[in-house]
């Protein structure tokens, strides 16, 4: 599975290059215009990063939509099932379009939160460093000490969750785009059942050991309320009320065909597989394209 990979890739990069700059910094006396020089230097780093962002998300989203409908369409050429031909329009392409946004916003939240998380550790550490300089004079060696204290209690975080947890801008690009993908694939093939008139779901059972996800794989859900027992444990929306489809969570569903069920591993396998090559293909055309 690598999907995203090189977007979350250049993120990583970046994030070590913010890190540099920071440790860079010279902060042995006061001057406003190196400080300065170091925030806009991270700052055009940001940038990049948002532009990187909206140039893959607007590229690749479309393609993993035709990458899941891909998948969903091959899953029933084993029945011999009539295909129904597919625009990227209605509910198609308000699903993609809703899944650009909500992703970009995602990760534009963290790039402002890391641009105030290095303001924060550039001034605290000037402000120490002054106060001890003035006391009983600073050495180079100290400076830096201060300096590094400070990335390692405030952090370069790109967010703060609620259980305290922090999050750096790499692996939390990382979440937002595998959750975000996730998602996607999986309201694309949503729509999918409903165009064709398919009540119910497979969970795609995968090696997961997750308290939320582990006693719904391979279970056949209803999408609407009213279903049959004899074929459904639940519902959907019982299955995420439960905790699954999580931040990070790699569960997928494909629409319950009795005659095909011993192909319910492949599903997910294949998915992944056309998810891969779309991110592959988007990859090509923005590096050629530049």
């Amino acid at each position: 599975m690598k999907f995203n990979d090189p977007l979350v890739n250049l993120f990583k990069k970046e994030f070590r290059n913010i890190l540099d700059i920071l440790r860079d910094t010279e902060l042995t006396s006061y001057n406003r215009a190196v400080l300065n020089s170091k925030l806009q230097e991270i700052g055009r780093v940001l940038i990049n990063l948002d532009s990187s962002t909206k140039i893959w998300i607007n590229h690749v989203y479309p393609k993993y939509w035709d990458a899941t409908i891909k998948t969903a369409q091959d899953y029933f050429k084993y029945i011999e099932a009539p295909i129904k031909a597919y625009t990227f329009t209605g509910i198609h392409l308000e699903t993609v379009r809703l899944a650009m946004e909500e992703t970009y916003y995602d990760i534009a939240r963290g790039l402002r939160y890391v641009d105030y998380s290095a303001k924060r550790i550039i001034q605290e550490s000037a402000k120490e460093i002054i106060i001890q300089g003035k006391i009983k004079g600073i050495t180079l060696t100290e400076s830096k000490k201060i300096l590094e204290k400070k990335i390692e209690n405030i952090g370069v975080n790109a967010i703060i969750d609620k259980g305290g947890k922090r999050w750096s801008l790499d692996t939390y690009t990382e979440m937002v785009l595998r959750t975000k993908t996730m998602k996607l694939a999986n309201d694309t093939t949503l729509n999918y059942c409903i165009d064709n008139g398919r009540q119910y779901v497979v969970i795609n059972p995968h090696d997961t050991e997750c308290p939320f996800c582990a006693p719904w794989q391979g279970k056949v859900v209803s999408i609407t309320m009213d279903y049959d027992p004899e074929i459904a444990e639940g519902t959907l929306d019982e299955v995420e009320g439960s905790g699954v489809f999580h931040p990070n969570c790699l569960c997928t569903y494909s629409p319950y065909v009795p005659e095909l069920q011993e192909y319910k591993y492949r599903y997910r396998d294949e998915l992944f597989d056309n998810l891969d090559k779309a991110s592959d293909d988007t990859y090509k055309e923005i590096r050629n394209a530049s």
